[in-house]
């Protein structure tokens, strides 16, 4: 299976670290479940999932970068349908709140020391000729 999978990666030209990554990330999934990538369930892979978000804290990445590689050994390797039953959803994307600065930093940001390619250039840079 990881023969088959790799050349599909490689075939997509995929980076050797993103290849190796995904293989990581299916031999973590394999090894949580001790079965086969292959047979592990779709059931079972959203409970691998929610325990690596939930319980060990791993990012939204780390969850597509999962759901990414099951879903290329299933389609494209195994060559079952992802949208029958297959596919799993990715989380949502986290959403932040700038930073909001006091007067004194923005005052900082402008008066701030300026160097020769932070300074501000003469109004009209092409003189007459």
């Amino acid at each position: 299976m990881s023969d088959r999978f790799v050349r599909e990666l490689q075939f997509r030209n995929y980076s050797p670290r993103t290849i190796s990554s995904y293989l990581a990330t299916l031999v973590q999934l394999s090894r949580h479940y001790s079965l086969s990538p292959e047979v592990i369930t779709t059931e079972q892979v959203k409970k691998y999932l929610y325990y690596c978000k939930e319980e060990r804290g791993l990012s939204n990445s780390f969850i597509n970068q999962v759901i990414s590689a099951v879903k290329i050994l299933k389609q494209d390797v195994l060559g079952l349908n992802w949208d029958e039953g297959i596919k799993i959803k990715r989380p949502r994307r986290n959403h932040y709140l700038p930073d909001i600065l006091s007067k004194q930093e923005i005052t900082t940001l402008i008066d701030g020391p300026q160097t020769r390619s932070t300074r501000p250039s003469s109004p009209c840079p092409i003189q007459p000729g």
